[in-house]
């Protein structure tokens, strides 16, 4: 699945402690046990779950995968429904670089993404793309680290 999203930290008011959750608008598509496939939207993740949206109905405890950056195959179970909302659960919590490697994998917004970025995307590893786009935006590792939630030496690794 290739994932494009927006991403911001979100909080839960009134509930129970859970892991923070990162507010996403991920497009991707769904593959059932059928070989049926569908378009899904992907509204919020965190290290143990995810909020999804999908027209096809899914299952209370089907099992789903889904490709992240860094965890290929990630198992989760749909554990509850609203309508074409989902929520599941992770079968193992992902690790911050997981979580990590998913915002690095954002869409840009409109202005940063010019035709011309697009067409050089293409093809372009994720390192060389990682540091085009920050340097696009005039950030430094250590801003782009900040804004991530990482250390500066782990955004270096990524764009080396």
């Amino acid at each position: 699945m290739t994932l494009r999203a927006w991403l911001r930290e979100g909080a839960a008011a009134g509930r129970k402690p859970r892991d923070a959750r990162l507010q996403v608008s991920l497009e991707v598509t769904g593959t059932s046990q059928t070989g049926a496939v569908a378009p899904v939207s992907i509204h919020n993740i965190s290290a143990t779950g995810m909020l999804l949206e999908c027209a096809d109905p899914i299952g209370i405890d089907d099992v789903i995968a889904i490709d992240l950056p860094r965890a290929q195959d990630t198992k989760a179970a749909v554990v509850w429904n609203s309508g074409n909302f989902y929520g599941c659960k992770f079968a193992e919590p992902l690790d911050k670089a997981t979580l990590s490697a998913a915002q690095l994998r954002s869409a840009v917004d409109a202005e940063t993404f010019t035709p011309l970025a697009k067409d050089a995307a293409q093809g372009e590893p994720l390192e060389a793309r990682l540091q085009r786009l920050r340097k696009l935006r005039g950030l430094t590792l250590a801003e782009l680290a900040s804004q991530l939630g990482v250390s500066k030496p782990t955004v270096w690794a990524w764009e080396a």
